[in-house]
């Protein structure tokens, strides 16, 4: 049951038009194929959806995330590797941490510092154990008690910013220093 339309007839025109035209059974009949069309249009867009993210999921869109929760205490009676507790002793998955990261120490709910580094391993001794000490650095071990818990996020981007620059990381680490607004900077 099909109705001619002329060009120029606006859409709500031309359906105004076709749904007088019929009679109750027929109107019923064409608003169920209406239904069923948008019904069809919506179950292709979520599997649209959904293959995208498959692809995305596929592709390693998502930062790596972990959590390291200590005191200084227990920090430093880890296993030593060259003066230095081996952190990778303890925490063997940040062995996988190679590359791009931002990371945050916080304790007792209150941001303390955020950073972002190329050799997080190195980084984490250098706020640890003051490791390579500089006057303009951070240092966890004066800022929190000995027996105090503090907890140290770590976010690894190597996979995800593969091909891009250390500035992209630098924003990522200027956008939770916005969030969360450190008290050590």
């Amino acid at each position: 049951m099909r109705k001619t339309i002329y060009i120029g007839t606006s859409a709500k025109e031309a359906v105004d038009s076709i749904m007088n035209s019929l009679n109750k059974k027929d109107k019923r009949e064409v608003k169920m194929e209406i239904f069923e069309d948008i019904v069809a249009e919506e179950i292709c867009n979520l599997e649209n959806h959904y293959k995208k993210l498959e692809e995305l999921s596929a592709i390693k869109l998502i930062p790596d995330c972990y959590k390291i929760n200590e005191t200084m205490e227990s920090l430093v009676q880890i296993k030593y590797y060259k003066k230095y507790p081996n952190l990778i002793w303890k925490y063997p998955w940040l062995g996988r941490f190679c590359g791009k990261t931002v990371y945050m120490f916080s304790s007792n709910n209150s941001c303390l510092y955020i950073g972002s580094s190329n050799n997080i391993r190195q980084r984490l001794k250098e706020h640890l154990f003051m490791y390579k000490p500089n006057k303009s650095f951070m240092y966890i071990n004066q800022c929190v008690e000995p027996n105090m818990n503090f907890t140290i996020t770590l976010w690894g981007f190597t996979n995800f910013l593969e091909s891009e620059t250390s500035d992209f990381l630098e924003k990522l680490e200027n956008i939770l220093w916005k969030y969360y607004n450190p008290i050590y900077g």
